[in-house]
């Protein structure tokens, strides 16, 4: 029976001094991981500033100029510049595909500018739309009935036409006619001068309707020409109102 209390008593004493140093190695382990955790978020703290730098620089918009080779045309010529970040502006390619102008030009219209192709190489990349394009485009005579649109024109041929935010001024060191405007998706761009269009409403009582494309011109609807409010679209072509 001696033994076994002796037995008994060693081995709580190998219990208690085996739970001291466990406990003092895991103090230790703690505090080893602590220290480890203060340089991991120190490292990434320095790598995010350093990142966030950078990539603030890269999303500065800036202007490129695109200079191009027309097709058959073996001369350099200004496609258009754009303004967008530099690091989606190095994957941007940007085309003079004037053989397509009877694809996206319209009988009433009259392009003025090259046809351009703009697309990003990088599939994958986000663009944040909307940037800004400007293209260069020959000037006309102006009038009351024309304006400079720029068209847009997607991979289906589907359509829109947006009003330039400017029409001259300065584009790097050059002077000119540039229609700028802020573009919401990549395609085909071409610069037209396109016949205005009004717009203006009759009411059931009639009107009679001086429109602003041309003053000499005066419409007049009798009273119960509609039995209803009706939308009316006009255009001015070759001295004819169509409407």
């Amino acid at each position: 029976m001696e033994y076994v209390r002796k037995l008994f008593s060693l081995t709580k004493e190998l219990s208690r001094s085996l739970s001291q140093q466990l406990e003092h190695s895991t103090e230790t382990l703690k505090d080893t991981c602590q220290i480890l955790n203060i340089l991991h978020d120190k490292h990434k703290q320095v790598s995010s500033q350093g990142d966030s730098a950078e990539e603030q620089q890269l999303r500065q918009p800036i202007t490129k100029q695109f200079l191009v080779e027309a097709s058959g045309n073996n001369e350099q010529q200004v496609a258009c510049y754009i303004t967008a970040p530099s690091i989606i502006l190095e994957n941007l390619v940007c085309r003079i595909i004037n053989d397509m102008s009877s694809l996206v030009v319209d009988d009433s219209e009259e392009l003025v500018s090259n046809v351009i192709g703009v697309e990003c190489l990088d599939y994958e990349k986000r663009i944040p739309f909307p940037i800004i394009i400007a293209i260069p485009f020959t000037a006309r005579l102006r009038s009351n009935y024309r304006e400079i649109l720029v068209k847009v024109t997607d991979k289906t041929f589907q359509s829109s036409y947006l009003p330039p935010i400017s029409l001259e001024g300065y584009q790097g060191n050059h002077k000119g006619n540039f229609a700028e405007v802020n573009i919401y998706q990549l395609g085909i761009f071409s610069v037209l001068s396109c016949l205005k269009t009004e717009i203006f409403t009759v009411p059931k009582e009639g009107v009679s309707q001086k429109l602003s494309m041309d003053s000499r011109v005066s419409l007049y609807y009798p009273p119960e020409t509609f039995s209803s409010p009706a939308s009316m679209q006009l255009k001015r072509k070759r001295g004819r109102v169509m409407r």
